[in-house]
């Protein structure tokens, strides 16, 4: 559904009407734009405890931020701001327009993961080692064998074949052997999702391939094992390996059905966590914490807090601190950390500067005043000598200053 500028219909009108509706099983959104972040994260939180909800959310950069104001007006959202948001209402994030249905063929065709261990059946080695890297890399475990399944692999399939994990069934494996391999591996509960990869080779006919992995699917369905397939090759990209019982998502790359994997499983452990409550408290000030973020603004535009404006912040909704202060010289810092009690850390306060430590502008454990001194003193040149990329990508207008912060 195309809803234009949103004029009327916005993204959580549809979330709401789509939560209900019978036909719809997985919901995808793109979006340029969070008008109501919170009701939104409110929303798509009670709708992906029972539908996933995969997010493609573009206008993050500079240039694709500029085109979404052109194109719909819509207000740039930062890339920190919108994983956050998304990561705690449990929503899947898409990296790309074509993962984006990736993840929808994976979402609504097969179970969810009970868990991040992985198995890999394979007729060719390279395949199986570039799915098994994007599978760690996505937070999954790709879990070496037991002993017991090992020998069992070992006896079903070929005499040269590799029964570790991944499972290399070498080239010459046709439908036989990969159904023997799938079998085991849904029936061994050692493995929480499968990935099956053939590589056509000229040996063995790919169309008898497909099949039989989905039978064996279908006959160990009630082990709730999500598996998705990988085909290399072939003269058109193939979306399902289709068998007697029902489709498998087949992908053209090993490393999709990693990644692809990786955030369903994400998604499964969101979804199967306690919901948890919101907190209340009687002794925040949260007038005051508004009033620093909106002072702030005034003065510096959108940015980073300055050291006293987070203190002030954090003190004004009760969050423990340790002792500190903002030094405006050397003298003062050596001071402040003599009043504390030896030993302090010195941190340079700088709203320009987000990585302190990738300027030398931390020091800890200092024992006496000189120690607190010499850092200090250092600490507008650091402030001065940083180049501009390590600054965050909106800096505050005014001129630059660097200040050293002692806290015991």
């Amino acid at each position: 559904m195309s809803v234009g500028n949103k004029a009327d219909v916005s993204g959580n009108d549809l979330l709401q009407y789509w939560e209900d509706d019978p036909a719809t099983g997985v919901i995808l959104l793109y979006l340029e734009s969070l008008g109501n972040p919170r009701r939104f994260a409110r929303i798509a939180r009670r709708v992906g405890r029972r539908k996933p909800v995969v997010v493609l959310h573009s206008g993050l950069s500079r240039a694709g931020g500029r085109a979404a104001r052109s194109h719909t007006a819509a207000l740039a959202t930062t890339a920190a701001t919108a994983d956050a948001l998304f990561r705690q209402a449990g929503l899947v994030r898409a990296d790309a327009l074509e993962e984006l249905f990736d993840l929808a063929l994976v979402l609504d065709g097969q179970p969810l993961p009970r868990g991040r261990r992985v198995g890999i059946v394979t007729n060719a080695g390279g395949p199986g080692v570039l799915c098994a890297d994007a599978c760690e890399a996505a937070g999954l475990t790709v879990p070496e064998l037991s002993p017991g399944l090992r020998a069992a692999l070992a006896e079903a399939c070929p005499a040269a074949a590799s029964v570790a994990n991944p499972v290399d069934l070498l080239a010459s494996a046709g439908a036989e052997s990969f159904r023997r391999a799938v079998r085991l591996l849904l029936d061994s509960g050692e493995v929480d999702a499968l990935v099956a990869i053939f590589t056509p080779v000229g040996l063995v006919d790919p169309g008898e391939v497909g099949p039989a992995v989905a039978a064996e699917v279908t006959r160990a369905n009630g082990a709730e094992v999500p598996v998705v397939a990988c085909l290399l090759g072939g003269a058109e990209h193939r979306t399902h390996l289709d068998g007697p019982g029902g489709r498998i998502p087949c992908f053209p790359f090993p490393e999709t059905a990693g990644r692809v994997l990786g955030k369903a499983a994400a998604y499964a452990a969101w979804r199967a966590a306690p919901e948890g409550v919101l907190p209340d408290f009687d002794d925040l000030d949260c007038a005051a914490a508004r009033d620093a973020c909106r002072r702030a603004l005034a003065a510096h535009g959108a940015g980073w807090l300055s050291a006293d404006d987070t203190r002030t912040v954090l003190s004004a909704v009760r969050l423990p601190l340790v002792p500190g202060h903002v030094a405006r010289t050397a003298d003062e810092a050596a001071e402040a950390a003599a009043r504390f009690g030896f030993p302090v850390a010195v941190k340079l306060a700088s709203r320009q500067l987000v990585h302190k430590t990738d300027v030398g502008g931390v020091r800890l454990g200092l024992a006496d005043a000189e120690a607190v001194r010499l850092p200090a003193r250092a600490a507008p040149a650091a402030a001065a000598a940083a180049p501009r990329a390590r600054r965050p990508p909106r800096p505050s207008a005014g001129r630059r200053t660097g200040t050293a912060t002692a806290a015991a």
